[in-house]
């Protein structure tokens, strides 16, 4: 299936964390900024690399270790700081 446009995806992202959602959407403040800096130059990130960072010190700060998604390969990298990368079956394989 070909990627949606983006208010297409803008749309369904905000129907799937809109109340009532299981997602909780977890702020980024500067507990997680300063963590940030630190993961980006522990593991000498640059580009869209640098984002995945936010969000994985997003995710520590807010004690979430259990990250489920598609990019397996890029976060792995986080396994050093205690983030465990779980996935589809068929990126997994």
């Amino acid at each position: 299936m070909p990627p949606h446009a983006p208010a297409r995806a803008a749309e369904v992202v905000r129907l799937l964390v809109e109340s009532p959602s299981a997602i909780q959407v977890l702020p980024t403040g500067i507990e997680a900024g300063l963590l940030l800096l630190d993961l980006v130059a522990e593991h000498k990130l640059t580009a869209r690399r640098v984002h995945d960072a936010r969000h994985a010190a997003t995710a520590l700060v807010a004690g979430v270790t259990r990250v489920y998604t598609y990019d397996v390969t890029d976060w792995r990298v986080f396994a050093s700081n205690g983030i465990q990368v779980i996935g589809p079956e068929s990126v997994l394989r």
